[in-house]
């Protein structure tokens, strides 16, 4: 089997890989509601009898007929308690690891998205080199429009507000900047969001943090002492942490290695009207949005502590 031949089949199997974790969201969001509909019917029960209790054990007082229903009603209390107690455990641990499957799906499907947008705004940088061309005709390249798109974006939203909200909204203005009438519209968007991602990996892997790691030890090789990697590792995993995914840090410094390396491309196209820049430029951007969730969600599945990790 050639190359192309084995890519093909890889990439129809990851399909088919992602096609069975949607499936399995939905039964688990089919069993999650059947949750929330109990849940609340139980809320409203047991806030009934919180209410009216006291009144049916008066009224029992004179009417002793009715003890037999209230024994039963503690019978239930008592036994509801117990089961609960087994529910809420079991639940607790069973978040805990769909937790951690969901974040993984996550980083997978978020660090494609990355390689995409890159892979195709360097298709976007040669159509800008070639004028005289139709690359994407030539070609019949399809730009890159995920469906969800959207909703990944309001996660990301979500996430960068409790964060910090003024960064989410430079990642907003990025995208009005770029939909603007601005002479300088390309190079102010880029620009933008380049800083989004800066400034929030610099949040979490100064060298001054880095030294302080546990793991940390001196890289003779590195300026400060602190290698490029040994960033990466505090940014992922912690000051006390293990490496816990040497392939998940391997493929997170890659996304941002990536997106630096088009830096070179878009201050070559930044000021001038190439048929392509646009297009360099979303796809740079959306490559970034991409990298900042993983970079969010990889740090959510290996932080036990949740406020460390935003």
């Amino acid at each position: 089997m050639g190359t192309k031949s084995r890519k093909k089949k890889l990439f129809k199997e990851l399909r088919t890989k992602f096609e069975t974790i949607e499936e399995i969201g939905y039964g688990l969001q089919e069993e999650g509601q059947k949750l929330v509909t109990y849940g609340k019917f139980g809320q409203e029960v047991t806030a009934f009898l919180g209410n009216e209790i006291d009144k049916y054990e008066e009224l029992a007082s004179n009417h002793p007929e009715l003890a037999a229903d209230l024994d039963s009603i503690s019978v239930w209390a008592n036994y509801t308690d117990y089961q609960l107690g087994g529910v809420l455990g079991s639940l607790a641990a069973d978040m805990s690891s769909l937790g951690r499957h969901t974040a993984a799906a996550a980083t997978a499907s978020t660090s494609g998205s990355s390689a995409v947008f890159i892979l195709h705004g360097h298709a976007s940088y040669i159509q800008t080199q070639n004028q005289e061309r139709n690359i994407y005709d030539e070609y019949q390249l399809r730009k890159p429009a995920f469906i969800e798109t959207a909703k990944v974006q309001a996660q990301l939203d979500r996430y960068l507000d409790n964060i910090d909200p003024e960064l989410n909204q430079r990642r907003k203005g990025a995208w009005q900047t770029l939909n603007s009438m601005s002479l300088d519209k390309k190079p102010e968007a880029a620009h933008t969001m380049r800083d989004v991602l800066a400034k929030l990996i610099s949040r979490w892997e100064s060298n001054d943090q880095v030294k302080q790691a546990d793991w940390w030890v001196f890289d003779s090789r590195s300026k400060d002492g602190v290698s490029p990697r040994q960033r990466f590792r505090l940014l992922l995993f912690g000051p006390k942490a293990e490496v816990a995914s040497q392939e998940e840090l391997d493929q997170v410094k890659q996304s941002v290695d990536d997106i630096y390396k088009q830096d070179a491309y878009l201050k070559k196209v930044a000021h001038g009207s190439q048929k392509g820049s646009i297009e360099l430029v979303e796809s740079v951007m959306h490559a970034i949005e991409s990298t900042v969730l993983l970079i969010i969600e990889v740090r959510r599945r290996y932080f036990k502590d949740e406020s460390a990790a935003c």
